[in-house]
Order: structure tokens, then sequence, then C-alpha cells
């Protein structure tokens, strides 16, 4: 038997290599990720705040925890969802309240005088109008927070396919601009 020859040819081969360079650079994919991830946080935001109205059932007295909400991309192209809001810990991941303080000195501060002051009924005589101890007492009776409601995470899992989706796309329109 006569010797066999194989001979393949590849076309292109150079625009792979040249494709696979430019992802082998990590600063274009820090600059791939930021501006995926940066597309997103309108999204984000959007979806969280929906969640917060929607997914936990929270009636929005003053928009504060609302309002709070943030997104952002930091340089590491890590997405977060944060809030300054003191009760977005609670709401996301549920809390617990014993022995609430009444007081809004320095030692203790508390939201408890606030929160009396905006929503207790007004039209009611002083002596008949609840008191911080008896609002103090009221929530750690309910628990309000007790179980996790979560708005935050929810946004960024909902996302998380799309973003993953976008990865690939990207990374290309780059390369053919040259980025």
């Amino acid at each position: 038997m006569g010797d066999v020859t194989l001979d393949i040819q590849i076309k292109g081969i150079e625009g792979y290599k040249k494709w696979l360079n430019f992802l082998s650079q990590g600063h274009n994919w820090d600059d791939i990720l930021e501006e995926i991830l940066v597309s997103y946080e309108d999204d984000i935001l959007q979806m969280a705040r929906e969640n917060l109205n929607h997914e936990t059932r929270m009636t929005k007295r003053t928009g504060g925890l609302e309002r709070s909400l943030r997104v952002s991309v930091d340089d590491s192209n890590t997405i977060s969802i944060w809030s300054t809001h003191e009760a977005a810990g609670a709401v996301e991941y549920g809390h617990t309240f014993d022995h609430l303080s009444i007081s809004s000195g320095e030692e203790s501060p508390s939201n408890i005088p606030e929160y009396l002051e905006r929503y207790s009924d007004k039209s009611l005589p002083k002596g008949k109008r609840m008191t911080a101890y008896s609002l103090a007492r009221a929530i750690e009776d309910n628990q309000p927070f007790r179980d996790p409601q979560p708005f935050a995470r929810p946004a960024l899992y909902y996302y998380y396919e799309d973003i993953k989706a976008d990865i690939v796309p990207t990374a290309r329109e780059f390369q053919s601009q040259g980025l």
C-alpha cells in the first residue's frame, strides 16, 4: 500500500490568533466586563425597587428605603446593590427586634420617636396617642421583619444570565473596533 498524505488547511487561522490574543489580555476583560455591568445598573436598580414594593408587599410610607437603593460597579468589576437605610438589611435578610430602645439620645439612638411623631394619630388627644414605649413593644410583639423579604439579591440574580450572554458579543464588538 502506498503512502497516504493528509493535508489539512484551516483558513482564517490568523483571525483566530488575533481573537485569542485579544482575549488573553486581562485589561480587555476588565473593559468588557465593566461595559456590560454598567449597562445593567439601572435595570437592576429598577428591579430591586419593584421587588421592594411588590414582592415584599411593603407599604411605601416614606419611600426612604426605596430612594436609598444604589447599584454600582467597582474597580474589580463587581456589581453591588446597597442601601444606607437602617431597615434594608432587616428586610433583605430578616431580623428580630428585642428590647428596642425608645430613646433618641446618642448612647442608644432610635427611630422610634421619629416614627411615632410621623405616624401617630394626631386627631387623638395627647393622653390617648400611642407612646414610644407602646410602639416599641408593638414592634417587638409583631416582629415585622422576622422573615427575610429579599428584594436586592433577586434583582441581581434576575440579570445574571443576561450578563453572561452579553460577554461574547461584547468581546467581539470590542475586538472588531480595536478597543
